[in-house]
């Protein structure tokens, strides 16, 4: 028998629950009322003798949704408010069901609160009734999502599952999240993607509600046997942990990063995508979930070839406001304020004069909003009578609602920590944020001559803990606990990243107290939260009036460690990741081509000649000094090296020579980064490198084509033929019968992943949605809002 305590449900969902379960009990249909003041009857079923017309039977259900209300004070209320009522309408029989459980006793002291209307303990219906129902009558527990979603197996389940013990760490927070959760059309259609394709990508605006319908996906999955795992990096650690034979759903939130392209792609990860959503569409077994946000998603598909390629855009779920119709609307906006623990005055205002109506029918309603303003914090700047205009002004203008906490309820030292964080990667070590937040704010203490203190960093955390910052633990390497910290949801990095892009001065503070690359990175690339325009980011073109600044913020930080995360499989381990001095020093040589000062070569001199000793221990980034040997002019700057030397370290590190190689097993591995390298170093330096050296390295380049076998992936082995092309033609070696090979390896396998595909896309269709929505009237649902004896779960 289920054992379910029905919490999870408003007082709209368990009427309607109670309607479903006696229709079936009882085989009538029964009459549903508007909520609110009641007056007694929930629900009735009314007959006409056929042999007495003027004689009519009664039978009036009373629901009672106490479910967290102490048996003496639910009692009580039925003594003094119920029991008046009944006796006045005088029904052949009445019906009580309630939330709360229920003794032998309890229904026998019920039964005389209601004598003679109650017919016997078989009318009064308590929580282990309700319960008892719903195994024998199991079709509507299944209607009811909501219902077997939160219940005690699956709760356990989700206790104990890797996913949700990271992301949302207790089942308290579970509970909450489905409680308040509707399902919409999104919802059936990310399930018909995911049943189709077998994987899904949500996309959106931030805080529509991407990574709810994930979660509740992975939820129900979850409660169907499935082991849900979560991707917190990169999507090649799937790849370790992937089953083929076990019912596995893998979980990405924000794959393509919360800000842009640069955050969250790391090297080849997009032909690793690629591969992986291929995997799913062919495995009967694995599902996988991707989120992101849609502009971003556009990005991707202009910026990487493969993802455009791919056939990843045939599974998308689109969630955007047309897919919260009006009724959603409504119980989105009913369980938010019902749930809450706002005041009466405040629930009642929203019903006054159906100011209700307003929020429902703004172009902007959104979810985040929804929640935001339903919790308990707003009252206290905001008074009733003014809530639902206050409320409307968020909806029109969204960041006021972070801008008024920002600025009116966090202190001096809270909101330098929120800045810090803005300039930093999505995820950082609390460390680091501790050491960009401690300079940040002893610049602006030097400048505006503020009091500053040992505490400050530790006050700052707590305070900005509650709804601006999550701070989380991970293992590191060595498998001591780090704590990490990030925003709580994405809209507060918008918030601050147009609060940058509107205050230069906090830029040029940001810039000026910077100690790591990647926050003068941000500062200059900007913080893209939209379409790419032409023109530059407001950041920018402040630093560009300031080329001082941001050039002893480049030298600063040339060396310093990286501050971005990389995480482990399951997030089981956490490991710093850097920049590269390679793209380090491309990015100051794209800098210098809009902003320099007369030091800008001096520091690009120190960048090489601190280049120049990596190479030497050989040390170097493939990719990337090949892209660097192509744009600088090492004859333009003095840093202690001649330019031959410096190349010639450079080939040493690139390991064009067979020598360079002894003892390595990476020897006729295809490292395609490598080989073009190698391959570029040959062509435009040819005097540096031996006819002998030359040839063996095309016959190691050969080999490594010939042995090549990674045919996982059509589109990678497309990508990797045209590399390969490429680097051939460097060289000057025929294997033009290799790449025809590859490439006909590649159309065989895209002809049997497509075989069976059926490519239409089925419309979600009126008739399949909004069923349930149909039961009540939107004005019915908030009354209930207004009644002074509002009942909470």
């Amino acid at each position: 028998m289920p054992n379910y305590d029905f919490s999870s449900l408003s007082s709209h969902d368990f009427e309607q629950l109670v309607r479903d379960l006696l229709q079936w009990e009882l085989k009538v249909t029964l009459e549903s009322f508007k909520q609110g003041r009641d007056k007694g009857i929930d629900l009735r079923y009314s007959t006409v003798q056929p042999l007495r017309p003027a004689v009519r039977r009664d039978i009036i259900i009373q629901c009672k949704h106490y479910a967290a209300t102490p048996y003496s004070t639910f009692v009580s209320q039925l003594r003094a408010k119920e029991a008046p009522k009944v006796r006045s309408l005088q029904p052949s029989r009445y019906i009580l069901v309630t939330s709360v459980a229920l003794t032998p006793q309890n229904k026998t002291e019920i039964i005389g609160i209601f004598a003679p209307f109650i017919l016997g303990p078989g009318d009064v219906f308590g929580k282990d009734d309700i319960n008892n129902l719903l195994g024998k009558f199991p079709a509507v527990e299944t209607a009811y999502f909501k219902l077997w979603l939160t219940s005690t197996v699956v709760l356990e389940r989700i206790l104990h599952s890797a996913l949700f013990n990271e992301s949302m760490a207790v089942r308290s927070r579970i509970a909450e999240r489905m409680r308040l959760y509707v399902q919409n059309q999104s919802f059936h259609e990310a399930k018909r993607l995911l049943d189709k394709h077998h994987y899904c990508v949500i996309v959106g605006v931030p805080g529509i509600g991407k990574t709810t319908l994930a979660e509740i996906l992975a939820v129900d999955y979850l409660a169907r046997d499935y082991e849900v795992i979560v991707v917190s990096n990169d999507i090649r650690d799937a790849f370790g942990v992937h089953n083929p034979a076990k019912k596995q759903l893998f979980y990405y939130d924000d794959f393509l990063g919360q800000s842009g392209l640069t955050d969250k792609l790391h090297k080849n990860e997009d032909q690793a995508l690629v591969r992986f959503v291929e995997v799913a569409r062919s495995s009967g077994l694995t599902r996988l979930v991707l989120t992101t946000r849609d502009y971003i998603f556009n990005q991707a598909k202009l910026t990487y070839e493969k993802i455009s390629r791919s056939p990843i855009d045939q599974s998308r779920c689109v969630v955007n406001l047309a897919a919260y119709t009006e009724p959603d609307r409504a119980k989105i906006l009913f369980n938010h304020v019902y749930f809450s623990k706002l005041p009466g005055e405040y629930k009642r205002a929203l019903v006054g004069d159906r100011g209700y109506r307003q929020i429902l029918k703004h172009p902007n309603f959104s979810p985040r909003i929804v929640e935001w303003m339903t919790d308990i914090s707003v009252h206290e700047a905001t008074a009733p009578d003014g809530y639902v205009d206050e409320f409307v002004r968020n909806l029109s203008h969204p960041l006021r609602l972070w801008e008024h906490a920002y600025n009116g309820q966090l202190s001096n030292a809270s909101r330098h920590l929120l800045l810090a964080l803005a300039t930093l990667p999505e995820v950082v070590v609390i460390e680091d944020l501790r050491q960009a937040f401690e300079w940040l704010f002893a610049f602006q203490s030097s400048r505006f001559g503020f009091s500053k203190g040992p505490d400050d960093f530790r006050i700052a955390v707590k305070e900005s803990e509650a709804n601006f910052l999550s701070v989380t633990s991970a293992s590191a390497p060595s498998k001591e606990a780090w704590a990490v910290a990030a925003f709580h949801n994405p809209s507060i990095r918008d918030f601050l990243y147009d609060y940058l892009d509107e205050n230069a001065d906090y830029v040029r503070s940001a810039c000026a107290a910077a100690i790591y690359f990647e926050q003068v990175e941000r500062l200059w690339t900007g913080f893209a939260r939209m379409a790419p325009t032409s023109s530059a980011p407001p950041t920018r073109a402040w630093l560009c009036a300031n080329p001082d600044v941001l050039w002893n913020a480049l030298q600063r930080t040339f060396l310093a460690s990286g501050c971005a995360l990389t995480w482990g499989h399951r997030r089981s381990s956490v490991y710093r990741s850097s920049v590269s001095y390679e793209k380090r020093l491309l990015f100051a040589l794209s800098v210098l081509d809009v902003a320099s000062t007369v030091e800008s070569s001096k520091i690009i001199a120190g960048m090489l000649a601190h280049l120049y000793s990596e190479l030497v221990r050989g040390r170097c980034d493939n990719a990337q000094l090949a892209a660097l040997l192509s744009k600088v002019d090492l004859e333009g700057y003095d840093f202690g090296v001649a330019k031959r030397e410096f190349l010639l370290a450079a080939k040493s590190a690139i390991r064009i020579s067979v020598a360079d190689l002894e003892g390595d097993d990476d020897l006729c591995f295809l490292d395609v980064d490598r080989f073009a390298a190698a391959a570029f170093f040959i062509r435009e330096h040819e005097d540096l490198v031996s006819a002998e050296e030359r040839r063996q390295l095309v016959d190691e380049f050969a080999k490594a084509v010939e042995l090549y076998d990674d045919y996982d992936d059509f589109d990678r082995v497309r990508q990797i033929a045209v590399k390969i092309e490429a680097i051939a033609g460097d060289l000057e070696v025929d294997l033009s019968f290799e790449v025809s090979a590859m490439r006909e390896r590649a159309s065989a396998m895209e002809e049997r992943a497509h075989e069976n595909a059926d490519d239409e896309y089925d419309r979600w269709r009126d008739d399949n949605i909004g069923a349930q929505d149909n039961e009540r009237d939107i004005d019915d649902i908030f009354d209930s809002l207004s009644s002074s004896d509002h009942e909470g779960a």
